[in-house]
């Protein structure tokens, strides 16, 4: 077998703070590219006193970024299979659609979209691979702290951690009841435009890591070469042991 390295799916983690701030970051994190980053998070956990004001300003920041016609400057899903598995999710998630813009299968176009109140096991939720989609679960939790991190630890190892806290004790608590690859605290993606750390999950989400040095390390094969004395015998050896 060869070296592999796999880029698998993550979670997402969400505190309250800046709701401008976060909620524009979050917009640029999950719906780039039609939410098909490796790195775009597959899940919100957020906590219920901020889950209004922060739905509204994605909404307005998907509008400031894509303009009020969605449709006309928005990716397209690759092809009808595709776009049909995508809106099974929606057909079938128990959380609620917060679809703002008309979906439509002959453009092969999924409008960016929240699902509100996922519970775990969720169809929308329950992917199996990658969960490259425009489409959001978000779970809204009393605690972030304590329930979010029960369900988080219970289900995942990630390749990539986002935190959004001013609370520093929270965010170190969270760092140390977690396991992942790299992570970023208040932004997204960007950990991905250094090349200085290795860029890799953990478990289930990864095998190996890459960039820089440790790209070298994982594509090259550690070859041992051992040179014996014609002074060493195996009697020798025996008589040392």
């Amino acid at each position: 077998m060869g070296p592999v390295t796999l880029e698998l799916a993550l979670h997402f983690v969400a505190k309250d703070g800046n709701i401008d701030v976060v909620a524009r970051r979050l917009t640029i994190g999950k719906f780039f590219n039609c939410g098909q980053p490796c790195i775009a998070p597959d899940c919100l956990i957020v906590e219920r006193g901020i889950k209004g004001r922060l739905i509204e300003q994605i909404k307005k920041n998907v509008q400031g970024f894509y303009g009020a016609s969605v449709h006309t400057s928005y990716a397209r899903i690759i092809n009808k299979n595709r776009f049909q598995r995508l809106i099974r999710f929606l057909d079938n998630t128990k959380g609620e659609n917060h679809l703002w813009w008309r979906n439509s299968e002959d453009d092969l176009y999924i409008a960016p979209t929240l699902v509100l109140n996922v519970q775990e096991g969720d169809f929308c939720w329950s992917v199996g691979d990658e969960p490259s989609r425009p489409i959001h679960p978000i779970m809204v939790v009393e605690h972030l702290a304590k329930e979010g991190l029960t369900y988080v630890k219970r289900r995942y190892q990630l390749l990539a951690l986002y935190i959004f806290s001013e609370d520093r004790s929270t965010i170190n608590h969270i760092l140390g009841n977690t396991r992942s690859g790299r992570v970023l605290v208040n932004d997204k993606l960007l950990q991905f435009s250094t090349t200085l750390s290795p860029f890799g999950g953990t478990g289930s989400t990864d095998i190996g890591s890459n960039y820089h040095q440790k790209s070298f390390d994982t594509f090259s094969h550690k070859r041992s070469t051992s040179t014996n004395s014609r002074a060493w015998t195996v009697p020798t050896i025996f008589a040392i042991l």
